[in-house]
This record gives structure tokens, sequence and C-alpha cells, in this order.
């Protein structure tokens, strides 16, 4: 790997996430009503109130969306996750933008519980934390390396999801 290309390849990483992550918010905006809005599947207000009910700590449901579970916090935290990648996008801010989006959206794969359990809805998280390691400007080799061993964990897993479905 040239040592110029470095720069190039994680803007080009970032442009691409943030398009990635675009996509997702604007699938979950379509969705997240029907999920866990007050008339939805699984209602997120009634969970947090057994939360607080029974002082479940913010490590075992690591979600912002318990500090205000109503209908229209759901739909300003997707409009949030939508500016933030629009901001990685048009590189402002990405690296900043990235981290915003990983606590985000895990606050939204935890309050959907089962319905965002897949591991791409972890890997997207996961490439997010990574993606706010990696400056746009110079090259750096431990996210770099990070970033494959992401892939090779993503492999991996999907290698036993395989192997373990009939």
């Amino acid at each position: 790997l040239n040592s110029a290309s470095g720069p190039g390849v994680a803007r080009a990483f970032h442009t691409l996430l943030g398009c990635v992550l675009l996509a997702a918010w604007l699938s979950l905006d379509q969705q997240i009503q029907l999920l866990i809005g007050s008339d939805g599947l699984l209602p997120l207000e009634p969970l947090v109130a057994q939360l607080r009910e029974h002082d479940v700590g913010w490590l075992r449901f690591p979600s912002l969306l318990r500090l205000a579970p109503g209908d229209a916090a759901l739909d300003a935290g997707i409009a949030l996750g939508v500016a933030l990648a629009l901001l990685v996008i048009a590189g402002i801010g990405a690296r900043a933008s990235l981290l915003l989006s990983a606590l985000l959206y895990l606050s939204y794969t935890v309050a959907c519980q089962t319905f965002k359990s897949f591991q791409w809805d972890n890997l997207r998280i996961e490439c997010c934390l990574l993606g706010a390691w990696l400056p746009r400007r110079r090259l750096v080799s431990l996210p770099h390396w990070l970033m494959r061993l992401l892939l090779f964990k993503l492999y991996l897993e999907s290698s036993i999801a395989k192997a373990q479905s009939q």
C-alpha cells in the first residue's frame, strides 16, 4: 500500500460509510414508529418505565432513548442521524460525526431489541467507531489494521452463522 494513498482511501471510506449510514437512517425512519413507537409492536415507553422501576443501569441498556422514549424523540433522533450521515458524506467533521452516529445508532439498536439484533447492525456501529479513528489527512496504521480485523471478524461470524443454520 502506497503511503500517499492512505488519506485518499480514508476520505473514500468516510464518504462511502456516510452513504451507508444515510441509507440505514432513512430505512429506520420508515420503520421506527411501527417497531418501537407508542403504537408499535414493542413500544419503548413501557420498556423504559420498567428499566427505571427495576433500576437497570446504563451498561445493561446503553441507549440515549431512555432519556426521552416518546415518538417525537424517536423521530428527532432519526433526523439527527440523517444530518450526521450527510456531514460525513460532505467531509465536515467526519470523525466526530461518525462517533456521534455510532452512539446514536447503538441507542436505536438497543431500544429496538430483537428487531435490530443482526450482525450488520453491530458491524455498522463498529465501522463508525473505527472510522472515527481514521484521520482523513494522514496515514495511520492502527485503524487500518483494526479495519482488517473487523473484516476478518465479519467473515468468521458469517461462516459460523452459515454453518449453524440448516
